[in-house]
Parts: structure tokens; sequence; C-alpha cells
């Protein structure tokens, strides 16, 4: 399915989709509303109970890594592991990273057996909103 992710998917039925795989964040414009709570719960209301997110949030200049793991954490139920791809390009192209994020705990447990994937780590992000984002820390450790 292509399109805007949110205005597609509101017209989905709930619990439709066993994963989903949203991949908008390499270029330098960010698009933002993709990537805060209300998007996250969306997203959630039309996947299957153990169903699989996955974000590619490569970016050259942002710390997005910082900035799922505060959404993730920001919903009570979530789990999440990221991976950093530092291999041939078979899974993943090399420098790719990829928030995965589920309900199960089981099916994040699977994913901590790609090579350098790791669990979502505790993140002083605020959670990004529809009415709240902070580019500016993205950026600044990003560079950092």
């Amino acid at each position: 399915m292509l399109g805007d992710a949110r205005l597609t998917l509101t017209k989905e039925p709930a619990a439709r989709f066993d994963y989903l795989v949203i991949d908008a964040f390499s270029s330098d414009a960010v698009p933002v509303h993709l990537l805060t709570r209300e998007a996250l719960l969306l997203y959630f209301d039309k996947m299957q109970q153990n169903g699989l997110l996955a974000l590619h949030i490569s970016n050259r200049h942002l710390d997005l890594v910082g900035v799922a793991s505060a959404l993730v954490a920001s919903v009570p139920g979530l789990h999440g592991s990221h991976v950093f791809s530092r291999g041939d390009g078979t899974l993943f192209a090399p420098g790719s990273i990829v928030m995965f994020v589920s309900r199960s705990p089981q099916v994040i447990a699977a994913t901590l057996k790609i090579e350098n994937t790791k669990p979502a780590a505790a993140s002083s992000y605020r959670p990004w909103t529809d009415d709240r984002s902070d580019i500016l820390s993205a950026l600044w450790r990003g560079v950092q």
C-alpha cells in the first residue's frame, strides 16, 4: 500500500495487518507526523495483537533512535528493539537503522536474534506528539 501512511491507514479496518513498514526518514526532510505518539497509536490500532512495526529511521543528521525509543516507552504495553546494520546488505543496507516495535515481547525477542540488534533503551527525549516535536534536540544529539 502506497501513500501518506497516516491518511491511508485511517481508511483501513482495525487489526488488519500483521506487520507495517514505515520507511520515510532517510532523507533530509523528516516527516515528523509519522513519528508521533498519535501515529504510533494509529499503527497499532491497524495491526494484529502480535504484529510487528518496522520503522526505518536512518538519518544522517538526527538521533531518531532516541526519539523512537522515547516514543515506544510512552505507550504502555509496547516493546522495542533497534538494529544498526553493519553487514553485507543482505538483510538491511549497510548503515541502516531500523526500530522494531510490537505488543508482543516474544516478537521483539525474535528480532534480537538479528546481528547488531539491541533492546530499545531508556531515552531522555520527550515523546513527539502531533502538537509538539523537538527537531533541534534530535539534530544536536545527532551531530555530537
